[in-house]
C-alpha cells in the first residue's frame, strides 16, 4: 500500500514543481514588459526640471508613478485614469485578464482630473505631491 501511495504523491509533487516553475517564468516575463513612466530630470545647469516619459519595466513601477498607456496596450497595475485622448476623459478597457470577459467596459476620469488637460508636463507638475483619497480595496471589482 505504501509503494503505490508514495508513487502517486511523488508524481503529484513533480507536477506541482513544474507548474510553479512555469508560473515563475511567466511572472518574470510579465514583469519585464515595459510602459512609459514620467521621469524628472534637470537641465545641465540644474535649474530647470524637465519632465519626460521613459520606458520602465513593470517591476520597477511604484505607487505614485505616472504611467502613460497607449491605445491597445496592456498596463501593469491598478491605475487612476487622469485623462484620455477621447472627449470628457472616457476610455474603454478590456478586463479579459481579470474576469475572462472580452467586451469593453467604459471608464471615465474624474472631472477635476480631466480639467488638467492633455499636456503631459502640465499634468505631471500639477500632480506632483498630490494625494488621492479613495476607498480601501474590496472584492467589488466593478465599483470604485
Amino acid at each position: 500500500m505504501i509503494l503505490p501511495l508514495s508513487f502517486v504523491v511523488g508524481l503529484s509533487m513533480i507536477k506541482d514543481i513544474l507548474e510553479d516553475y512555469s508560473r515563475h517564468k511567466a511572472d518574470a516575463e510579465e514583469n519585464n514588459s515595459k510602459s512609459r513612466v514620467v521621469k524628472k530630470t534637470h537641465t545641465q545647469g540644474g535649474h530647470k526640471e524637465v519632465i519626460e516619459f521613459r520606458d520602465s519595466h513593470w517591476s520597477d513601477i511604484k505607487v505614485g508613478n505616472i504611467v502613460k498607456v497607449m491605445e491597445n496596450q496592456a498596463f501593469p497595475c491598478d491605475v487612476v485614469m487622469i485623462n484620455t485622448a477621447l472627449a470628457k476623459g472616457v476610455c474603454y478597457v478590456e478586463t479579459k485578464n481579470l474576469d475572462g470577459e472580452t467586451n469593453l467596459k467604459q471608464k471615465t476620469s474624474a472631472e477635476k482630473l480631466v480639467a488638467l488637460g492633455e499636456n503631459d508636463e502640465l499634468v505631471s507638475r500639477n500632480l506632483n505631491g498630490a494625494i488621492i483619497d479613495c476607498e480601501a480595496e474590496n472584492e467589488f471589482l466593478y465599483t470604485f
